[in-house]
């Protein structure tokens, strides 16, 4: 079976760890940084409270609303995957980054 995330408190140890600045052709610190911002998503989201019943509803066929602190994070993991996506050779590769990037984008609010 999968192995469950890790704390968002880890997450957060060695994001802090990592927080020096990134070498432009660090490949593999941007790569670790992209995943920990992955888990990291995956963590602030398992905080949030679900919709009571009577108001789903009213999001049919809308991303969930946003809870604390997942802005940021959509934000940071946005620029990781935009990072990597300017390094890739392959216009594939490329687009599924910069895809990517468009689905972890924050929600713009009106």
């Amino acid at each position: 079976g999968a192995q469950p995330l890790p704390a968002l408190g880890e997450i957060d140890a060695a994001l802090a760890a990592l927080a020096g600045p990134v070498v432009a052709g660090d490949e593999a610190a941007w790569l670790l940084r992209t995943e920990l911002y992955e888990w990291k998503l995956d963590a602030v989201r398992d905080t949030a409270d679900p919709l009571p019943p009577h108001r789903t509803w009213l999001r049919v066929g809308l991303p969930p609303p946003p809870v604390p602190g997942e802005r940021e994070v959509r934000a940071e993991l946005e620029q990781c995957y935009r990072w990597l996506a300017r390094q890739r050779q392959k216009p594939a590769e490329y687009e599924r980054l910069i895809d990517l990037s468009h689905a972890v984008r924050p929600q713009t609010r009106f």
